[in-house]
């Protein structure tokens, strides 16, 4: 059978085993905006429609997993700083801004226009974190100060703030498991920039009253993100304003969110989104950095291949057992590897391993690199400069038998010249060269 897979320079190279047993990967949907910054959110309402937000007041909606996406701006007095997300359906959806006149909007036409959103008690200057679980909808912020929760108990058609200032400083995002037990992160103590401490808070009652399930030792930091992989095993990213000697941490919890342990990431590093596909397999991204993955329950962290591309993490939303969605410069989306056969149609397996020129060639600003191979094998593929150096790593993948086409795009700090790709298998290794015209 002769299998082409259509592939990017922006798949990872790591292949993970995920709840339901199938082997997956990160892609880049190339088709989503480039930002200079990145994507704060993004919501899906079922596995294919979903919208994503950005600080420059832009909407993005795909009804096609990401393939393609409508782009629209919102218009004054909407055109504010977007930094989260909840669709309630498929036209409609609230939007958290850090805007201090209108912190929470609406759009209910797919972003054809926007209102303010009314909200009686105590009105938050920002919101950060929005989550829906039924009709119950959560929002807290900011993370500057003003420790604020807005909840809406009926789908979003009312919605009340409350004061959060007698468990926290600071709050940045927000979980619930069911119309009762749900989480906060943020900042306790001092100001939530010079001293305030990291804080997880725990509620049993929808919010009415919260307790301090964990709080840092440590100056300077707050609880940025919230990922949950199951009922009882769930993270934390937490993020430092200034270098902390003892180096950077997350949080993990075993049993439910009662507890939360520390886990060292590394020694500097400016960390905002965090997900795992599973207890071993994770990521965690910042601003204005990399992705770095561990695939030992974090006993160990390193760079992510692909993280050229995977770049500002943000956050990373689950659909389900084997669908997620990250935001940062572009949108991710982690899914079972693709394999697609030939028009539908079975053929003989390719006789020889073979790689051709990549096309085009010269090229800018991206080129596809193909190869054949006759019976399963992992693959490497990595890029050289013209000296021998190694640029960067693009593929370490097992693959069947089949014809392979890899999109190679490079780094914008990459000059013009002559590169080399080379790619390894079990039946040998093939190098070629290839003109980069910037």
């Amino acid at each position: 059978m002769i299998f082409i897979v259509l592939l990017s320079i922006f798949l990872t190279t790591f292949c993970s085993t995920s709840l339901s047993q199938q082997r997956s990967e990160w892609t880049v949907l190339t088709n989503s905006p480039l930002q200079s910054g990145r994507y704060e959110d993004i919501s899906f309402i079922s596995a294919n429609q979903g919208w994503a937000v950005s600080g420059t007041s832009t909407l993005i909606l795909t009804i096609n997993g990401g393939e393609s996406w409508d782009v629209l701006q919102a218009p004054a007095p909407y055109n504010v700083y977007f930094r989260c997300l909840s669709m309630v359906s498929p036209t409609k959806a609230f939007i958290g801004t850090l805007n201090s006149t209108t912190p929470l909007i609406v759009t209910s036409n797919s972003g054809k226009s926007f209102s303010a959103v009314s909200i009686s008690g105590k009105k938050p200057s920002k919101i950060c974190g929005l989550f829906r679980v039924n009709q119950n909808i959560y929002g807290v912020g900011g993370y500057d100060g003003n420790a604020t929760m807005i909840k809406s108990t009926n789908g979003g058609d009312t919605w009340t703030g409350y004061d959060m200032t007698p468990y926290a400083v600071s709050l940045v995002d927000v979980f619930f498991f069911n119309d009762t037990l749900g989480f906060s992160i943020g900042s306790a103590d001092g100001s939530a920039y010079n001293s305030g401490k990291s804080v997880v808070l725990r509620t049993t009652d929808g919010g009415t009253t919260w307790e301090s399930v964990y709080k840092s030792a440590r100056l300077k930091e707050w609880g940025w993100k919230l990922f949950f992989i199951s009922d009882s095993i769930g993270f934390v990213s937490l993020e430092r304003r200034t270098q902390n000697p003892g180096g950077v941490f997350y949080l993990k919890t075993t049993d439910r969110g009662t507890s939360w342990n520390e886990n060292y990431f590394v020694q500097d590093y400016d960390v905002e989104g965090i997900g795992f596909a599973n207890s071993a397999v994770g990521w965690i991204g910042g601003w204005s950095g990399p992705t770095y993955q561990t695939v030992d329950s974090g006993k160990t962290w390193n760079l992510f291949s692909m993280s050229n591309q995977m770049q500002n993490l943000n956050r990373i939303r689950r659909v389900n057992d084997t669908l997620m969605y990250g935001a940062g410069t572009q949108i991710f989306r982690y899914s079972p590897a693709s394999v697609l056969s030939v028009n539908g149609k079975e053929n003989i397996s390719p006789a020889l391993f073979s790689v051709s020129q990549n096309y085009p060639n010269p090229f800018n600003p991206n080129t596809t690199i193909e190869f054949i191979l006759p019976q399963f094998s992992t693959v490497r593929i990595f890029i050289y400069n013209s000296v021998g150096q190694l640029v960067e790593g693009i593929m370490d993948n097992p693959k069947p038998a089949g014809t392979y086409k890899l999109q190679w795009r490079p780094s914008p700090t990459l000059t013009s010249g002559v590169y080399f790709y080379q790619v390894r298998t079990e039946f040998g290794t093939v190098t070629r060269s290839m003109t980069y015209l910037k």
